[in-house]
């Protein structure tokens, strides 16, 4: 969970996007939170299996954050 307050969305970056949140190493698990030049947050999970397959999840939300506008974020992933 997060308390974000975005101050400008835009960004001269290819990707367009903010790293919120960055944890682990990729492949082995690694999770990211970003920050969409439109006010989404996105997210992606992977990790490796026990055959050393990479498994990986991403999801995005349609609600957008506001510029200088305080909102409370939370990533819930449940797995086995």
């Amino acid at each position: 969970m997060a308390m974000l307050n975005p101050q400008k969305f835009d960004i001269d970056e290819p990707q367009k996007q903010r790293r919120i949140f960055a944890f682990g190493q990729y492949p082995a698990a690694y999770l990211v939170i970003d920050l969409s030049a439109d006010g989404r947050l996105m997210s992606y999970f992977s990790y490796e299996d026990s055959a050393k397959r990479l498994v990986a999840f991403s999801g995005s939300t349609d609600l957008r954050l506001r510029e200088g506008h305080w909102s409370h974020v939370a990533l819930v992933c449940d797995r086995d």
